[in-house]
Formats: structure tokens, sequence, C-alpha cells
């Protein structure tokens, strides 16, 4: 579609008598393809444009990422390689580190949510024709869009040159673990929120986000597979668990078609509750918000 838009006072009219010059407006794909809505793909863009210009920040961002991984996997190789044989099982474990931290999106917008409304630049976003909960999910998938490419780049040229450990999945598997991708952010996400909300009601918000950040690790299942320790295994059914344990055990093949659907089902069940929760917390949170314009 091209728009075309004339000036009848522009002074480029001709004094003949003919018609201005037309001025020619193409909007771009993302523009014809959203509309009304390329808003929220701008904030997408901004968000992922933002990474490149603070490139040490994402550089350490990265480097944590990794050293946790390599980590992890150094204490589970440690662990296996005792008995003079790796077991079958490190693939597996290999496998699950490496995807899920190159596929899976993590999140870490409660500290940017909770720093708004402390130091009370949370207004401005009250004064944004947008709903806040869209503009920071929008914000959020750029930013972690950046930080995923980086670490997809990265953990698979480790998986490639270690190839001997990482288990390929079928297609069906694979196309499910991506779903499941999807849920996992969304929950992310919408915990994320309501963290960063409950800086409305403490006083110390930091080192409280910080520990629950600590705590969601533990019970995501990142640090470690709950089915390998059998007194973890309760923690499957928390909300954390469907934004690293469930979609790796995806990817893995360990759930047959009736378990994937009930992880989606039980995935969407829990956005929905943290969804309408977050409402619930910025609701009453903005009548406890005071901010002071200087």
């Amino acid at each position: 579609m091209t728009h075309t838009t004339t000036y009848p006072n522009s002074p480029f009219i001709k004094g003949d008598g003919q018609r201005p010059e037309e001025l020619t407006y193409k909007p771009t794909f993302m523009q014809k393809l959203l509309g009304r809505n390329y808003k929220w793909w701008y904030i997408v863009k901004q968000s992922f444009k933002s990474n490149t210009t603070y490139r040490y920040n994402s550089l350490a961002w990265l480097l944590s990422s990794i050293v946790l991984v390599l980590g992890t996997l150094t204490v589970w190789y440690i662990n296996y390689s005792q008995s003079g044989v790796l077991s079958p099982d490190f693939k597996e474990i290999f496998t699950y580190f490496v995807i899920g931290e190159g596929f899976i999106f993590a999140s870490a917008i409660q500290f940017d949510i909770g720093e708004n409304i402390k130091d009370g630049k949370f207004s401005n976003k009250l004064l944004m024709p947008t709903n806040y909960l869209k503009y920071y999910f929008c914000y959020q998938f750029g930013y972690q869009l950046f930080e995923n490419l980086s670490k997809l780049i990265v953990y698979l040229g480790l998986a490639l040159a270690l190839n001997q450990f990482l288990i390929l999945p079928t297609i069906l598997n694979f196309c499910a673990f991506l779903i499941a991708i999807v849920i996992a952010y969304l929950l992310n996400v919408a915990i994320g929120i309501i963290i960063g909300g409950s800086a409305f009601f403490l006083t110390a918000f930091f080192g409280s986000a910080s520990l629950f950040d600590s705590l969601r690790l533990v019970f995501s299942g990142r640090l470690f597979p709950f089915n390998k320790l059998n007194i973890l295994k309760p923690l499957a059914f928390t909300p954390f668990a469907f934004t690293f344990f469930h979609p790796m055990q995806i990817y893995l093949g360990k759930y047959h078609f009736n378990q994937t659907l009930m992880v989606f089902a039980g995935g969407i069940a829990w956005c929905l509750a943290l969804y309408f929760l977050a409402k619930w917390i910025f609701k009453i949170g903005l009548k406890r918000n005071e901010a002071v314009g200087l």
C-alpha cells in the first residue's frame, strides 16, 4: 500500500497552476503487518537496540550465564567421571543445561520495575498512552531477545564442539519445546512483574528481589533437574518449574503426549493466575504510590 500526501500550501507549488509535487510515503513491512499495533513492535525494537549500545552490560550478563553453566557442568562431569567412564546420563545433563540456557528466556525485569517505582519514574509509565503491563512485556522481550541470541551462538558453538554429548530431539518434541518456551517466557515476565510490583510495599526492595531471584533459580530447575533428586520432585508443581524444568523434559522426550498436554495446561493456568495477581498487586500498589515531580 502506498500513501500519498499532498500539501496545497506548499512553497513548491508552481506559479503556472500545475499540481504540487507529491510526497510519497511507503510503510515498512512491519507497519503493514501490525497496523496500529506497530507501537508495541517499536518498543521491542528499541529495547533490542539498547543492548547493542550498552555492550559491556550485555557482555557481563552473557558471561554470568556462561560461568553458571560451565560451573554446573563441571560438578556433574566430576561426579559422573569418578567411575572412570562417563555415564550416559551426563549426555542428558549436558543437553539439559546447554540447550536450556541457550533457548529459554530468563527475566530480570523485576529490578527495572522496582527501580522505576522507588525512583518515582513509574509515573512516566502511567502518563504513556499504553498499558504498562504490555509495555513491560514488550520491553522485556526485546531485551531478552538480544541476550538469548548471544547465548544461543555461544552454547550452540559449545554443543557443536562437543556434539558427542548432545541429544537431538524429534521434530515433534522440538515443536512442543518451542510452545513450552513461549509459556515459560510469559511466566517469567509475570513473575518478574509481581516481584517488581512488591516495591510498592517494601522499604528495602532490591535485597528482597535478589533473594527471590536466587530462590527462583533453584525452584525452576536451572541448577539441577528435579528428577535426579527424589526429595525435590514436589518442586515440579510450582510455576517456576514451568519456566525451565518442564520445557527441557519435553525437549529430551521424557514426557509422552498426554503429559506434554498437561504441562501446557498447567503452564497456561499458572500464566492466567499470575497475570491477574500482577494486575491486583499493581492496582493496590498504585493507591499507595507517591511520586514527587522535581
